[in-house]
């Protein structure tokens, strides 16, 4: 009986622990979620009461991407000027490979619409005199 009762103690501390845990877990992602509203509420607020100087941060940041993306591509185009060879080849080779793929595309495509044999419908008439014969050993013989 002493035994029973232990175990049943036993089984419901660990059920007040189980739900005190998930209790403090649901507590804590409440809480988290809070945090992150005042956070963003918090911006918003600074946002219009400082309206200038959120709208002059933005069109700074628009002009450097801006800056930046035209620094790129004129160091393109600056590297495609000084290696005009180079790049006058590559285009040249990308062109050539499109060029072999709709190729090898069509190829196949037409390959499997024809019959094989109808290409070549007879081949036994394209050598009419063809004759297979072992040479005799003794006229080999010097």
């Amino acid at each position: 009986m002493k035994h029973q009762q232990r175990l049943l103690a036993q089984a419901l501390g660990r059920l007040m622990h189980r739900q005190k845990s998930m209790a403090f877990l649901r507590w804590c992602d409440w809480y988290d979620d809070l945090l992150n509203q005042r956070k963003k509420v918090g911006g918003a607020i600074r946002r219009m009461l400082k309206r200038k100087l959120s709208m002059a941060w933005e069109q700074w940041q628009f002009w450097y991407e801006e800056r930046v993306r035209t620094k790129f591509k004129m160091a393109g185009a600056i590297r495609r000027m000084m290696n005009r060879q180079l790049s006058m080849g590559w285009e040249r080779w990308q062109q050539w490979y499109a060029d072999f793929v709709d190729q090898q595309h069509r190829l196949r495509g037409a390959i499997r619409k024809t019959n094989p044999r109808s290409l070549i419908p007879n081949a036994a008439s394209l050598i009419p005199n063809f004759r297979f014969s072992i040479p005799n050993p003794e006229s080999l013989r010097h």
